[in-house]
């Protein structure tokens, strides 16, 4: 006899409105943005702004935000079968001249050529 599985699956990310666990992380109220250093972005509208930039453009620059004398550019969304999983970024000196790090950020990786078939 075999037994059905139950839980998740090693890699599944089921959407949180599709799992108890989910509905109850998203009956938390929203976080509201804290000021880290006087250029952190706080205000709902002007994020929102930001993000669908970013969204458009695949790149996100944050200068100053969290730590002074710090810019941190999320140059490359690692994506999966379900959307972005993670960013991979890189964080420079104030002062490092930004159009070579967003350059950077922009290379595309080589495409894959299709496999062969049997």
């Amino acid at each position: 006899m075999r037994w059905p599985s139950y839980g998740p699956v090693s890699g599944e990310r089921p959407p949180p409105h599709a799992t108890a666990y989910g509905k109850v992380l998203l009956t938390a109220p929203p976080e509201r943005p804290t000021r880290r250093t006087r250029h952190t972005v706080v205000s709902p509208g002007v994020l929102a702004g930001q993000l669908a930039r970013i969204r458009a453009s695949g790149l996100a620059v944050c200068a100053e935000e969290s730590r002074l004398g710090e810019v941190t550019v999320a140059a490359a969304p690692v994506r999966g079968p379900e959307g972005t999983l993670a960013a991979l970024g890189v964080t420079v000196a104030t002062g490092v001249p930004l159009d070579r790090v967003t350059a950077a950020g922009r290379v595309q990786p080589p495409r894959r050529s299709p496999s062969p078939s049997p």
